[in-house]
Order: structure tokens, then C-alpha cells, then sequence
């Protein structure tokens, strides 16, 4: 979003330029009083959306005036924040700038109610827009994690102009000195009129903690190791600062620091053994531990190295190999062996793991490994750090005898076949493929008769054909393929098939048009796809679970128009499509739908304040509209009464880039029965018990989602209301 052009201090003017201040305007007690007006709604803004309030306050001065702007003053809007659309907005109206230059084509900027509805309407889109959100996310996390409030709040502004908040590098420099000083920004920071005291919001961090700071977790380090960590939540007078080698129980004291920063070195070389170590940081107030810190490293001073003694390059193996490596230079916990066909850029294969020294596994090569050249590599490792890699080569060969098999590809065992078949074979040879001819035979299944040859195929890939219509009587047959090398029998395979000419198959049918669970009104569609090898020669649609018979149609397209309207009553009805094919047989296909006409009762899309989604219902029991509960205007949508163990589905498909939003409670039996929020097929969030409406808001990254809204029951118990509900839900 590209904001309007910083404003300056608000010094006075004898004409009143576009982006400035009013003239005469502010002065320090105006300065003062909009500070002290806007940083509780900051601090709400912080705690709802973890928007440092610090930075809202500075953003606010700096880029409106104080509020002396035009439309600071006029439309409430303290950020420049633009109008792009509407819903863009939330729906609140534009103000247009008419004094702005033709350079800066969208005069339009957002109008708010009040300056306390600014500050959450950016607060809020720092915090949830795709390409902002990480960044306040890292903020929260900073101050959990203990890094001071000037460095959190200084990297969120940096975070966000480099994200696009503002196009000009200026900018961070430009609200930094806001932060350190309100009445007169600037490099130097004021005790008094600082901004940075109003983050994080009261609560948000924990009392006391104590992080390390260097060096980085997992890092690995050498020589003097910087050993430095913060304290933040409380006051502290000593810092004990401890290491002990990964796995050990004893730690070992290495300093104690009273003053801040607290730090010191640690000598690694040639006192500490190469390896995994813990380092620890203990906060102290008098005799009282307050906070303690961890973190892993791993200490590499010697230049570690791992070879293969056994096998020798270029060798060649067989059988069960030996596999045998020796690591120098370092402590490893272990070294893994891993094999792949030599000059490709295979994924390496895992052989096995030796944690004892001398490393060591056995290779079975036979018959698992076809012959050939292979590359070897061992692989040292600490942790999770690989501290080394050694490589070899060699090739595998091992006594083969010739084998060869042949196997039908098509038709499968017991498969049922009717007219002229398809039958493909495979034939081959091992380590010469070599085969030159197959034969395809038949007989009746468990006879002693001799074979009926069916046919010869002198040419790969060996594709035969076996006419069973007219010649051969519905039944089960064996089939039985030969293959031949030079005239000699090599291999043969014999499977099992039904031959089914007479159609006794049944129609495939499905009721395609509109989906099961669906919600109908109006006119709807029905549409069937039936399928058959001998054709279709009708089918019927029908409602009410098959007993009233709708329309029949005997040729494409098979649909017809339900006229539900005011014919059909609310509720679930069963569909039915039954076809038959020209052999008399019959199949149908059963799907429930929910009569949802207006004028007779609350709809989903009422209930839901949401006429642009297309809602679906499934489950044991399906969701409805309801007029007894609600968040605002008079309906909601709540879930249908289902028994143990069951739920009740409702569903919607939406389209990212946006925020979903909605209002949602329940009424069940507290960490048994749950309402449940899944995106994607991943559940987000779940709520049980007795709860007050609570609001949800969840980011929908560009593309399509599917999301859905599942009351979930557990096998035993009931309290409550035994529902939920979900109301006033939109996309922003």
C-alpha cells in the first residue's frame, strides 16, 4: 500500500500545502494531547493484534500531523491509507483529496469514524495482510523471546517499509525519530517523550527471562566463542553463565556478570574438546533464580575427516561386503554408510549406521544390488551437524544364472472378459532378455483337456487378441501363457477368467447435478450420467426417497428442472436417479439435498449475513438457519442434533488473497463435544463448553480454499445446548 508523502514537524505556512499540516498547527501542548488521546487505542490495537503500539503512535504523528493534516482532520485517516474498493475498506466510504497532484493519480483515501477506529483498522491490517504479517509476527516473537523493546519495534518499522509500506528508505529513519522523541524527533532518545514506553502492551511478556544472544542456536563455533545474553520482564542483579558437554549431567560455572550487557568469552582452543555442548544462562535476583536459558552449539577446532579402510577404490565385491570407515580430526557420535549408482545424481541410499568405533557395517549386495559400479560415502556426524564425508567407488558383480518369466499385463486373474479380449503379455530374461516367441492357450477352468492354443506372437511387445463372442460359452476358463528362446520352452504363467457375454451387468448411474448435501431453492437442475457397454434406454428421477417419480428421459442429455417452488416443503429431500440399460438392468444412484426457499424460514445465507458464498451441508445432521441465537440480526447458523459419535458438516469453497471472518460460540460438554474450524483439510481452531460469541479471523493466501465448520461429537455424554453456531461471516 503506498501511503501518502511524509509530512514534516507541522511549522506553519502561509498557504496550506496538500500533505501538511494546517497552518499554526501543532504545537507542543497539541502534540501532547494526541499522544495522550491516541495510546490507549495503540495499546488495545497491540493486545488484539500485536502491532507494536509504539510504532502506531510515531506512524500516526509522523504521517498526519499530529492529525493536522487534511485528512487527519477530515476523514480520521492518520496512516494515508488509500481507498481501493469497499471491501477493501470494510466498507466505510472514501474521502477524496482534491488538492493532491496529477502525479499521484488516487486521491481517494479511507474515512473513518473516529481516530480510535483508524488506529485498529491499520493495526489490524499490519498485523493480518500477507506480505505484513510475518513481520509482526517476528515482533511478538522478539519480545517473548527477550529482545529489547527499541531493537523489536526499530526491525518491525524497518520490516515493514522494506515490505512496502512506504516506497523511501527515509521513512525508518524518519519514524525512529518520532519514537525517541515525540515533541521534537530526532537521533537523540528523550526519557520524557519517548514512544518506545508504550510497547509491549502490559502482560504481553512474561516477568522475567533471560535469552542468549550469542553465539546462535546450533551454530558452530571455534576459538574464542563470544558467550552474551539479555534480560528483560524484571530486574536482575547477576547473570551465571555455565557450559557442559551435550549429554553430561554436571554444568560447568564459566563467569558471573552484575552489569549489563551481560557476557563474556568463552575459550574454546585448546581447552574444550571438538563436540556437542549446552550453554546455559541463569538470571539472578539476590539468592532467587528468576529465568534460565538454553541453547545447543557444536565446538569444531580440529578439521575433522572421514575415509573408507575397507573396501579399496575400484575394487570389486560381491555377496556381503565389509563396509569400514575411520574418522580423524574430531569426536563424532556416529558415521552412516550410504551407496548409489556410480556418476548419477541419484537421492543416496541409507545402507546402515555405526555408532561404535571402528565404524563398520556389512553390505548385502546379493541378490538385493543389480551388478554394476557404485559410489560409497561415509558420512561422520555430531548432532545433527555432518562433520565430514569420505567417498569411494566400486563395482558389484555377482554370479547370475539366467532366469525368465512371462505374466499377463492384461487381463488380471479372475477378471471378467466378454467379446474379442485383449491380452497383453510380458516376456523377458535375466541377465540375457532373450525371449523370441509367446504362446496363449486356453481351456475350461479345472479340466484335464488338453490346451487349446489360441494364438502365437513371434514379435514384442507381444499383443494377442482371443475372440470369445460367438465361439466360446459364458463360463470360467484358465488362460495360460508360454514363452519361448529358439524354439525352446523358457517360462509360463496360467490365470484364471470369466467370460460373461450375456449382459447381466448392471447400469453404472450417478446423480451428478446438484452435489450431496447440497442447499436448493427455485428451479433446480437434476442431471445423471448413466454409463453402459450395451446403452442406456432410460432414466427416471425421482424424489421423496424414490417414491414420486419426477420426469423419465430416454436419451442425452439426462436432466431435467425440479420446480421446488411453492411445491416442495423445507427440508431434506432424497433424490433418485434409476437407469436401465437395453438388457433390462437396472441401477441408482441416491443423493440428500436440503429445500432452502425463501419466505419459509431462516436460509444459511440469512443466518450466515452472507449472500455470495455457496454454503453445503453434510454429516449425520445438516446445519440450518436459527432465530434464537445469535450475534446480530436476529439469525445465525447452527448445527444439526446428532447422537454419539456423529457430526454435522457445513462447508464453502473461498478465494485468497483475503481475511475470513466470522462470529462463532457453542453450547456442549466441555472437553468432549467440539466445535471445529478446518481449512484445507488442516484444522485451525476448536472451541468447547459454554462459550460467549467470540470473534475469528484467519488469513486465505491467494488461490481457492476449502473450508469448513464441523460440530464433532464424542462417544458418551451431552451438555448444553449440544451445538454450535457460527454468524455475520465475511471475506475481507
Amino acid at each position: 500500500m503506498l501511503l501518502a508523502g511524509l509530512v514534516g514537524g507541522g511549522t506553519a505556512r502561509a498557504q496550506w500545502d496538500c500533505y501538511a499540516p494546517q497552518p499554526g498547527h501543532p504545537t507542543s501542548a497539541e502534540k501532547t494531547a494526541f499522544i495522550d488521546e491516541l495510546k490507549a487505542h495503540a495499546q488495545e490495537a497491540e493486545a488484539r493484534w500485536g502491532t507494536p503500539a509504539a510504532a502506531l503512535l510515531a506512524m500516526a504523528a509522523n504521517e498526519s500531523g499530529y492529525g493536522f493534516t487534511r485528512i487527519g482532520l477530515y476523514a480520521n485517516n492518520l496512516y494515508g491509507w488509500k481507498w481501493t474498493s469497499s471491501e477493501a475498506a470494510g466498507g466505510r466510504p472514501s474521502y477524496v483529496l482534491a488538492c493532491q497532484p496529477s502525479w499521484d493519480p488516487n486521491n481517494k483515501y479511507v474515512s473513518f469514524s473516529n481516530r480510535r477506529e483508524a488506529v485498529h483498522f491499520i493495526g489490524m491490517k499490519l498485523a493480518t495482510l500477507a506480505r505484513y504479517k510475518p513481520i509482526t509476527e517476528r515482533y511478538v516473537s522478539d519480545i517473548r523471546g527477550g529482545v529489547a523493546v527499541t531493537t523489536a519495534v526499530n526491525r518491525w518499522v524497518q520490516g515493514i517499509q522494506s515490505a512496502g509500506y512506504n516506497p523511501y528508505a527515509s521513512y525508518v529513519t524518519k519514524t525512529v525519530s518520532y519514537l525517541n522523541n515525540y515533541l521534537s524527533p530526532g537521533s537523540t532518545y528523550s526519557s520524557a517523550s519517548n514512544l518506545y514506553k508504550y510497547s509491549p502492551v502490559t502482560g504481553a511478556v512474561e516477568d522475567v527471562w533471560v535469552s542468549i544472544d550469542a553465539p546462535s542456536p546450533g551454530a558452530t563455533v571455534s576459538g574464542s566463542v563470544a558467550f552474551n545474553a539479555s534480560v528483560g520482564g524484571g530486574a536482575v542483579d547477576t547473570v551465571k553463565l555455565y557450559s557442559r558437554r551435550d549429554g553430561a549431567t554436571e554444568w560447568y560455572a564459566m563467569a558471573s556478570d552484575t552489569t549489563a550487557p551481560y557476557g563474556a568469552t568463552w575459550a574454546t582452543n585448546p581447552w574444550v574438546a571438538d563436540g556437542a555442548y549446552e550453554l546455559k544462562a541463569e538470571a539472578w535476583k539476590g539468592t532467587v533464580l528468576k529465568a534460565t536459558g538454553t541453547l545447543r552449539v557444536l565446538v569444531k577446532n580440529a578439521a575433522a575427516s572421514v575415509s573408507f579402510s575397507s573396501p579399496a577404490g575400484g575394487v570389486t565385491v560381491s555377496g556381503n561386503v565389509s563396509l569400514q570407515a575411520g574418522v580423524s580430526g574430531a569426536t563424532v557420535e556416529g558415521v552412516r554408510f550410504y551407496s548409489r549408482t556410480a556418476g548419477t545424481s541419484d537421492a543416496w541410499y541409507l545402507l546402515n549406521t555405526d555408532t561404535t568405533s571402528p565404524y563398520a557395517i556389512s553390505w548385502a549386495t546379493h541378490p538385493w544390488v543389480n551388478d554394476g559400479d557404485y559410489d560409497l560415502k561415509a558420512e561422520a556426524y555430531q548432532g545433527t551437524s555432518v562433520v565430514a564425508t569420505g567417498l569411494t567407488s566400486v563395482t558389484v558383480k555377482n554370479a547370475t544364472a539366467q532366469t525368465y518369466w512371462v505374466d499377463f499385463s492384461s487381463p488380471r486373474n479372475e477378471a471378467q472378459v466378454a467379446g474379442t479380449v485383449s491380452v497383453q503379455l510380458s516376456a523377458a530374461g535375466h541377465p540375457l532378455d532373450d525371449v523370441d516367441t509367446v504362446k496363449l492357450f486356453s481351456r475350461a477352468a479345472g479340466s484335464t483337456a488338453s490346451w487349446y492354443l489360441i494364438t502365437t506372437d513371434a514379435s514384442a511387445p507381444f499383443a494377442l487378441s482371443w475372440a470369445t463372442s460367438p465361439w466360446v460359452t459364458d463360463g470360467r476358463y484358465e488362460l495360460k501363457a508360454e514363452a519361448y528362446r529358439a524354439g525352446a520352452l523358457v517360462a509360463s504363467k496360467v490365470i484364471t477368467v470369466a467370460v460373461q457375454n450375456a449382459d447381466t451387468l448392471p447400469p453404472a448411474v450417478s446423480l451428478s447435478t446438484p452435489a450431496d448435501g447440497a442447499i436448493v431453492q427455485g428451479n433446480v437442475t437434476l442431471s445423471a450420467t448413466p454409463s453402459d457397454a450395451s446403452g442406456i434406454s432410460r432414466v427416471e428421477f425421482y424424489s421423496d426417497s424414490g417414491n414420486y417419480l419426477l420426469a423419465t428421459r430416454t436419451s442425452a442429455p439426462w436432466s431435467m428442472s425440479w420446480a421446488t417452488d411453492p411445491w416442495v416443503k423445507n427440508g431434506y429431500q432424497t433424490l433418485v436417479a434409476r437407469a436401465w440399460d437395453t438388457a433390462g438392468n437396472t441401477a441408482e444412484s441416491r443423493i440428500t439435498v436440503m429445500v432452502d426457499n425463501p419466505g419459509s424460514g431462516i436460509t444459511l445465507n440469512n443466518g450466515l449475513d452472507n449472500t455470495s458464498l455457496s454454503f453445503r451441508v453434510g454429516g449425520s445432521a445438516y446445519w440450518y438457519g436459527d432465530g434464537k441465537s445469535y450475534y446480530t440480526d436476529n439469525d445465525s447458523a447452527r448445527s444439526g442434533q446428532v447422537g454419539h459419535g456423529q457430526t454435522s458438516t457445513l462447508e464453502f469453497t473461498a478465494d485468497g488473497p483475503r481475511t475470513l471472518r466470522f462470529m462463532w460460540r457453542v453450547s456442549s460438554e466441555q472437553y468432549a463435544d467440539y466445535l471445529e474450524l478446518w481449512i484445507d483439510g488442516a484444522k485451525k481452531n476448536s472451541i468447547s463448553g459454554e462459550t460467549a460469541w467470540a470473534a475469528q479471523s484467519w488469513w486465505l493466501a491467494a488461490g481457492s480454499h476449502s473450508v469448513q465448520l464441523i460440530y464433532r461429537k464424542s462417544g458418551s455424554g451431552t451438555a448444553g445446548g449440544d451445538a454450535g453456531w457460527v454468524d455475520f461471516l465475511r471475506l475481507e
